[in-house]
Formats: structure tokens, sequence, C-alpha cells
């Protein structure tokens, strides 16, 4: 707490970053080397003139939370003290964006939400955009821990009037642009990355495997059992993705490449082509653990049992500009596991040279 302490007290931003980005690296899973670290300088150049920000929060080991708000030209931070409750804040505000409430209590739910959006915002935002100028539009952010389950654009500041609908209160997503990251290091490594390979080769590919007919080992993991019985999955079984023919016939006119049942083993797409717009993945991944290896995609079981450790891609190099998984379930687990999984998906992807990722946590998102 000492070297915090004492940049805190001389207003040290640049070396508080500098501690932020070592205190990630140190959490990455094990397995896997942290990007090289970079200077708030470097972060601060790679922003977009104007319109972004880079904002991270720390948690510092006294409790306190610290915040750190960059922009092409200055930096601040802020710290605060974390309220004790604020663990159960996050889970009941993720609960509630999963469990549709009960149509006689619309209301309420309408209540309890918009007051722990606004509380959510208060405790980690309203600071840092206050700070920001006006004209801020794109947010590079870097949450740590459970907080990376947490949608930011879902939050929202201070209602000035009543509103009756969700349509009319002023969520962030209606001002703002989110990239999420693990840290400013890995942020700007992936931006750098994604300028070299320049314009991809090949458009798009769509990995849709087939689920249907082919007999599942039943897993006698505990995770994955939990994970399958919340999708409602009997025996062991994965149930289909209903917009994967629609998803492949559009991608085709379009001029991508689907790659469909047989073609979608460990073998096959464990080697993309080299170079690659979108690598979209109609799969499930099963978490297995908090290694970045113990995320499993779940392929056609042709071959073998179809199942490809996802850091097989951070060996092999999938060097697509974005990697869309849209059957990501695990905001339905408990937050620590969901998390776990969610910062070993970002890693593995990261590693591989995908330079952004969108991954659906929660039905329908």
């Amino acid at each position: 707490m000492a070297q915090w302490q004492a940049a805190i007290d001389r207003g040290d931003v640049a070396q508080l970053f500098a501690l932020s980005e070592q205190w990630r690296h140190s959490q990455w899973p094990e397995g896997y080397a942290p990007p090289a670290p970079r200077t708030l300088a470097d972060v601060q150049s790679a922003l977009p003139e104007q319109l972004g920000a880079f904002v991270a929060w720390t948690p510092l080991p006294d409790g306190r939370l610290l915040t750190i708000a960059a922009t092409t030209h200055s930096a601040a931070f802020f710290v605060q003290p974390m309220p004790l409750y604020i663990d159960e804040l996050l889970e009941q505000f993720l609960l509630g964006l999963q469990e549709p409430p009960r149509p006689e209590a619309l209301q309420d739910a309408f209540d309890q939400y918009t007051r722990q959006a606004i509380e959510l915002y208060d405790l980690l935002l309203a600071d840092a955009l206050a700070w920001l100028p006006p004209k801020t539009t794109r947010l590079v952010v870097s949450p740590f821990g459970k907080w990376r389950l947490l949608p930011l654009q879902a939050l929202i500041a201070e209602v000035e009037h009543p509103v009756a609908s969700y349509q009319y209160l002023p969520f962030l997503a209606k001002k703002y642009r989110f990239d999420y990251t693990l840290s400013g290091s890995a942020w700007l490594e992936g931006r750098l990355a994604a300028a070299r390979r320049g314009r991809p080769e090949q458009r798009a590919l769509l990995v849709a495997p087939d689920y249907f007919g082919y007999e599942w080992p039943r897993p006698d993991d505990r995770a994955t059992l939990q994970y399958l019985q919340l999708l409602q999955a009997p025996d062991g079984a994965l149930p289909s993705l209903p917009a994967t023919a629609a998803l492949a016939a559009t991608i085709e006119r379009l001029g991508g490449e689907v790659w469909r049942a047989e073609q979608t083993t460990p073998a096959r797409v464990q080697a993309p082509p080299p170079s690659l717009g979108v690598w979209h993945a109609e799969a499930h991944l099963l978490p297995l653990g908090s290694r970045a290896d113990s995320l499993l995609l779940a392929l056609t079981p042709w071959e073998d049992d179809g199942l490809m450790p996802l850091s097989t891609l951070a060996t092999k190099g999938l060097h697509a500009h974005l990697a869309v998984l849209p059957a990501c379930h695990w905001g339905m687990l408990p937050l620590a596991q969901a998390a776990t999984a969610l910062q070993a998906l970002q890693v593995a992807l990261h590693r591989a040279g995908t330079a952004t990722t969108l991954v659906a946590l929660w039905y329908g998102a």
C-alpha cells in the first residue's frame, strides 16, 4: 500500500497507472504471459483525438477504489471508499438483467433497476465522466474481477424527470461507445497488431457445428454440469442455436465462408485462414475452470469428442479483426466463476491475435 499511497500523495497519475497495470497483469490466468507494459502516455497517444478517453478501476489494498481517467492531453485520478454492500449491489443488478419480473411486479422492478443503475453510476463513473470533456463519445474501459460482467452501457445518470418506461431512461449507451479491455497495455497491443495486419484477406468465416443427433459424453465436471443445467440441456446434451441457418445464409450472401457440420472438427477449426475480418463461432463455449486453457469450444464430434480448448487458437493464431461468440451464457453462473471465465476468454483471444471480441453473456444479448 505504501507505493500506492505515495503516488496518491504526490498526485502522480502516471505512477498510479503503472501500478494499476502491474496489478492487472499479475491477475492474468496461468499459462499466458501478459503484454509488455506500456506507459500512460503510450495509451493516451492512441486515443481518438477529442472524442476518446480511457477509464480504469483498481481496488486498493486498503479497500478503497482507484479510478484513473485519461484523454489524449490530460489525466486524473479519483480515490473513494467502497461501500460494504457493493458486491451485493452488483449481484442484484445483474440478476435483475437476466430474470424477467413477474407481471404484477413490473413497476417495482423498474424502480429497483433505476435506483441501482444510478447508484452504480455514482460509484463508478460519475467523477470520471464529470471530468471528461463534453465531446467525449468513446470510452475504453478496464474493469476488474466481477466488475467485468457489468454492462456499463446499462447504467444511467440521475433521472431529471420521472419516466414510465425503460426506453426513456438516459442510458449511457445513448451517449457513449464502450470498448472493454483487460488493461491499457493489452488494448494498445491489440490496436498496434490490427494496424500491422492491415486489410483482411477474407471478409468473414462462420464456424457452425452441428449438435443434432450426436452422442455427447456426459461431463463429469461440476462446472460444466451446472452450465448445461442452466441451458436446460438434459444428460449433457448441447442445444442447437436457432439463428445458425439464417446467419449462415447472410454471411454467404455477403461473400463470407461458412464451415458446417463435419467441417467444424477441432483439427480444422484450430487452423483458420491467416487473415480474417470476422471470425464468428456459432457454438457453445464451456467454462471448466480458471485457466485460459479450460474453455472448451464445442464443435461437431465427427472424429473425436468435438471439444477444442480455446487456448489452441492462441497457440496456432487467430488473426481476426473481430471474434464473435454469441453463446457464452456465463452471466447466469455465480459471479466469481463467470468473471473468471470471461477473463480467460479475453486473454485467450487476445493472445490469439484478435483485435476485438464480441461476447453475449446472457440469452438475447
